[in-house]
């Protein structure tokens, strides 16, 4: 099951239980199951042939007990119960040898289990948003209060409010935040669903069941799920909608249509582009001057959540003087996205800081180590590149590598003659290039009246690698070269 959720019940109800064994997590209420903070895909019937077995405790479990909890008033021959539990042992790997199986009686799984209190399974499965508290495993923002109030203030008067921008910026963090605060001030309850395994609209209207407490059994159509939600008042975070956001964007547009409720916060790398939304867009954190003097170093956001990361690790650094400038380039280097400075920080525990700065220019080799917990795509920068860059058509992919060759700022007219190199017609490329910009992994720059474009640098890197790997190493992508004078030329004036 691809899509976590937190069923809208009340605060008095049952709270569900995350049963850890061993290295295996499985979450009963979100019907996931991890091992070593990786998803294992299982199928429905072999998850609760493992729910049962997990909540025995240890206890033995006979086959007429799986059967009927597993098929109640169905008659299933017994070797369904040989086929789910050899499935099973060869999904969990290593430690397939946790299910023990007793000739004759039944099976059991080995180990003492541990309940885990379900405020801690993710930062954003909770936002109750006491006063002064956090979910756990969520930090407080760093250089974002003006943001945070932006936010807070577009939330209070919009239907749906999108938080975009590009991978590693802090979406999740603010939405969470924003979400925190507005329940403080507003006693409006907050609930979060995270689509980050979701693929499809069956993975969608899945998770959605589960968060309206439909049952396995009720009618998962999307206006009928639509419906129950309307009737809950309060805010709804939808957090990584990417893979699966025309889903996403229907189900929002039903829920608008059902009814004046809840009201609707989504994170995501593009708008879902529908009547009814707002949009935010996330910048990166300020990066500091050159020439900063000390004082205003020190009060740089991006430097900030540098010392902040290093100081938590307890990582040998002096923040004064030359370091402290070093400092300062390397958040300039990593263009203030909070994901790479962390990552950069974390490296600190084996180089020092000129050498971290020095191995900038292969930042998709040196920015990987993240927090264990993060979703796989936040634990290195080549990862959560590669994430988005999986998420394109090969018309987006192949204009991509082609822009790639640019390593400054480049006019409409540049990106249309590369792309005609790749295939692409001038209507073509215009498009591609609007779905690169609205997935932010393509900037435009502003202040001038005809639009320049400019990769980020880590998207500009892997794109390059992809390039290199389907074309093989030439140069430049034909054109590139001879554009980057007029390029140049443009950027002068």
């Amino acid at each position: 099951m691809n899509a976590g959720t937190e069923a809208l019940a009340p605060d008095s109800g049952p709270r569900h239980s995350v049963i850890a064994i061993g290295e295996i997590r499985i979450d009963l209420q979100q019907r996931t199951l991890q091992r070593c903070n990786q998803a294992l895909a299982v199928g429905s019937r072999a998850f609760d042939i493992l729910a049962v077995l997990a909540q025995a405790n240890g206890r033995l479990v006979s086959k007429d007990e799986l059967m009927n909890a597993v098929w109640p008033h169905t008659f299933v021959e017994e070797n369904c119960v040989h086929v789910h539990m050899s499935g099973l042992r060869k999904l969990l790997g290593a430690d397939r040898d946790l299910i023990v199986t007793v000739s004759g009686r039944g099976y059991r799984l080995v180990q003492r289990r541990e309940e885990i209190a379900a405020d801690r399974r993710a930062p954003f499965d909770a936002l109750r948003g006491a006063a002064g508290s956090r979910p756990a495993g969520v930090r407080a923002l760093v250089g974002r209060d003006a943001m945070l109030e932006t936010v807070g203030a577009m939330l209070a008067r919009a239907r749906v409010l999108t938080l975009v921008g590009m991978g590693g910026v802090g979406k999740s963090t603010l939405g969470i935040e924003a979400a925190r605060l507005l329940a403080a001030r507003s006693g409006e309850p907050v609930r979060a669903i995270s689509f980050a395994g979701a693929r499809d609209k069956a993975a969608v209207l899945t998770a959605l069941g589960r968060h309206c407490d439909a049952g396995p059994r009720a009618p998962l159509e999307l206006a009928h799920l639509a419906a129950r939600l309307s009737e809950w008042q309060g805010v709804l975070l939808l957090d990584d909608v990417d893979p699966a956001i025309c889903a996403v964007a229907e189900l929002v547009d039903a829920l608008v249509a059902a009814g004046d409720h809840p009201r609707l916060l989504v994170t995501s790398r593009e708008p879902l582009h529908i009547m009814p939304e707002s949009v935010f867009r996330v910048a990166p954190l300020e990066i500091p001057a050159v020439d900063a003097p000390p004082a205003a170093l020190r009060s740089n956001a991006s430097v900030q959540l540098f010392l902040g990361r290093a100081h938590a690790m307890q990582a040998p650094l002096c923040d004064e003087g030359d370091a402290l400038g070093v400092i300062g380039a390397i958040c300039r280097r990593l263009g203030g996205v909070p994901l790479a400075i962390e990552l950069a920080a974390a490296r600190l525990a084996a180089l020092g800081l000129d050498d971290i700065l020095r191995h900038l220019d292969d930042p998709l080799t040196l920015l990987a180590g993240g927090y264990r917990t993060a979703l796989p795509r936040h634990r290195s920068l080549r990862a959560n590149v590669e994430w988005s860059y999986a998420l394109l058509d090969a018309n987006q992919q192949a204009l991509l590598q082609r822009i790639a060759g640019f390593d400054r700022a480049f006019p409409l007219e540049a990106l249309c003659e590369v792309a005609d190199d790749a295939g692409l017609a001038p209507e073509q490329a215009v498009d591609c290039a609007s779905q690169l910009v609205a997935k932010s992994l393509l900037c435009v720059e502003s202040g001038d009246p005809r639009a320049r474009f400019r990769l980020p640098n880590c998207v500009r890197l892997f794109a390059l690698e992809m390039s290199r790997t389907s074309h093989g190493p030439p140069n430049d992508p034909p054109g590139a070269s001879a554009n980057r004078g007029a390029v140049g030329a443009a950027s002068a004036h």
